[in-house]
């Protein structure tokens, strides 16, 4: 069970701070796996990607039954490829958290335990902490157990965080948990380097909600190119530290859905149609739209009975619904539905590449793994097409370059986009080189072009 609620301690003042984010692949990272080739690296990229996009399938179709013990513990555990290091309590025990932006929950394993699962780095011991409190249970607002699924549970309780070794939060509440049965966060022989999850949805109890007078409702992330992470890390930015936008900032809401999976929040928008290159690809505005009821819309007949001059590829295929599209940085490689509410979406982008590169005489050679469309490459071609999702009130642009896999050594290129059986998602690789800020005070999406790599904490 998770518990939805809110509890301000925080002084009602303006500030920021920032945090670094680690990729889970990066030297930096504790589950940092030594001597894997490019192509091994790209094959793990693409297994956290199926692993997060079924993990949010299983929570997030409208009506549907939520059972967290049917979601496999390889989901929670593999479902997630950032992560930051902070101090717990005082004196502080620095510990790697998940970061999880589509849910709410701060929780960290946590002695004494009842069943805890084997962790590398000492666990976070309540007794010796001066800071901790558990939250009284005749508080209106406790709880006596919390899950990041039903296997886990715990105490809510109240804890100083330390963000970048000096910015010191007092009273976060957060979950202490100490039964942990059957949960790793780490593959076989990594040790169990992390200790929880840092949720920052806009539910009551994720850090953004709980500093949320602080921080303005804000927080905001640019992440760089995957080929450049080695030496340049992300960061994530909470309030004035947001960095003043140029005059191109463009704004996009967020759709409210139904109530979602207790201590869930998905950052939903409204995708109304989707470009590649020039070439605009004609989706009905109710193809992505979503409901009061939280499904899908209809198809618009001049797209499936009519011939579609630039794309004839649209085909109806049975059944099927969408619930929008989530953008979230949990994903790396963007996906897009196949089953839209009666059209292939997936197929019909994937045509549109395929297409284009048909056109400028590039060898086709087929599918490669996850990948549907790859090519050769040829000596001096760059010509490689935008990516536009066009978002009620704003068009967000992919550079071509991130929109494709290289794989170099091999002398071939895929583009990077995989199907979905249920939402699209806009993954990490399709974040590269943009300004992200998620902006709870209007309800939207901000983003505009910057170059990652110059960012510095």
């Amino acid at each position: 069970m998770v518990s939805q609620f809110y509890f301000i301690t925080s002084k009602p003042t303006t500030t920021g701070f920032s945090l670094k984010l680690i990729p889970r692949d990066s030297p930096e990272s504790p589950l940092y796996p030594r001597n894997l080739t490019k192509l091994e690296r790209i094959q793990r990229i693409i297994h956290f990607s199926k692993a997060r996009a079924a993990y949010l399938d299983a929570v997030s179709f409208p009506n549907a039954t939520f059972n967290t013990d049917s979601i496999s513990l390889q989901l929670l555990r593999d479902g997630f490829f950032y992560m930051f290091q902070v101090g717990i309590g005082n004196p502080p025990l620095n510990v790697f958290l998940l970061m999880d932006t589509g849910g709410g929950l701060i929780w960290t394993q946590c002695q004494p335990c009842q069943n805890c699962y084997i962790q590398r780095f000492p666990i976070y011991y309540l007794a010796a902490s001066s800071s901790y409190h558990q939250l009284p249970c005749d508080h209106p607002r406790s709880l006596s157990s919390y899950g990041g699924g039903s296997k886990t549970k715990g105490i809510a309780s109240l804890e100083s965080f330390t963000f970048a070794n000096s910015r010191v939060v007092d009273n976060m509440i957060f979950g202490c948990s100490n039964d942990n049965q059957n949960i790793q966060f780490a593959q076989p022989g990594d040790g169990g380097a992390i200790s929880g999850i840092m949720g920052l949805g806009f539910s009551p109890d994720s850090l953004v909600s709980q500093l949320s007078t602080e921080i303005k409702k804000q927080f905001s992330y640019c992440l760089v190119p995957f080929t450049e992470a080695m030496t340049a890390p992300s960061v994530v930015r909470f309030g004035i530290d947001i960095p003043r936008p140029p005059g191109n900032l463009q704004t996009t809401r967020f759709i409210t859905p139904p109530p979602p999976p207790p201590g869930s929040f998905y950052y939903q928008l409204n995708l109304i149609d989707i470009s590649v290159s020039p070439c605009r690809l004609g989706f009905s505005q109710d193809l992505f739209r979503i409901r009061e009821d939280g499904t899908g819309g209809v198809p618009a007949p001049s797209i499936l009975d009519q011939p579609f001059k630039q794309h004839p590829s649209f085909r109806r295929i049975p059944g099927g619904s969408t619930i929008g599209l989530f953008i979230d940085s949990g994903v790396p490689i963007t996906r897009i539905a196949q089953h839209t509410n009666g059209v292939d979406a997936y197929d019909v982008v994937m045509r549109a590449f395929e297409e284009y590169y048909d056109s400028k005489h590039l060898h086709r050679r087929g599918r490669r793994g996850a990948f549907r469309s790859c090519y050769n490459k040829q000596p001096g071609f760059d010509a490689f097409p935008t990516l536009t999702y066009h978002f009620q009130g704003a068009d967000y642009v992919v550079d071509g370059k991130n929109v494709d896999f290289n794989y170099n050594y091999e002398g071939f290129f895929c583009v990077g986009i995989v199907p979905g059986a249920g939402v699209s998602i806009l993954g990490a690789v399709h974040m590269q080189s943009m300004r992200i800020i998620h902006d709870g005070n209007i309800g939207a999406v901000q983003f505009y072009p910057e170059n990652c790599a110059d960012e510095h904490l």
